[in-house]
């Protein structure tokens, strides 16, 4: 069991460490928190709809797809996937062997929910950005960057599913 004293003078110092830091004077002036907001657990709330729920399987993790698929279930409307720059595509402009892989892997979640369910396509944050898709002085190189979002998603919807929305 840890030293109450220690503890004590831990928290103490966090606690005097937050409320002297500059974020803490900025939050301060700023007034973030002179909202205040009441509500009562017993009082029937107003319902809302929430039209459209998705699930991430940017992650390529059956136990994080698995859990979402549980938790939300029916209720999903769309499931947000990756394309893939953490190899260059072929030479051909074609989508790599990994990236291929990758892809499939990502379609083993999409079918638990449904053969046809839309898709919306992000950056996929496995792996890091290859220079292979940044100009010399790092900035994007576009016209690699959308032959791999165009080729990603001729490939989601050559399996049956809807691009709804791609985010870059």
């Amino acid at each position: 069991m840890p030293n109450k004293n220690i503890t004590y003078l831990c928290a103490l110092f966090i606690l005097f460490s937050v409320t002297t830091s500059s974020f803490a004077q900025q939050i301060r002036d700023e007034k973030v928190w002179t909202e205040i907001v009441k509500y009562k657990i017993s009082i029937k709330g107003e319902p809302k709809v929430v039209p459209n729920w998705g699930i991430d399987t940017t992650w390529i993790n059956y136990y994080n797809a698995r859990a979402s698929i549980k938790h939300a279930g029916d209720q999903i409307g769309f499931i947000r996937v990756g394309f893939f720059m953490n190899e260059p595509t072929n030479k051909d402009g074609s989508l790599s062997k990994g990236q291929i892989e990758k892809l499939d892997a990502t379609m083993k979640f999409v079918k638990m929910v449904g053969d046809e369910i839309p898709v919306m396509m992000s950056p996929s944050n496995l792996g890091k950005i290859v220079d292979w898709y940044k100009n010399p002085a790092g900035s994007a190189n576009i016209k690699r960057w959308m032959n791999v979002i165009r080729r990603s998603k001729e490939y989601f919807e050559s399996k049956g599913h809807k691009v709804i929305a791609i985010e870059y």
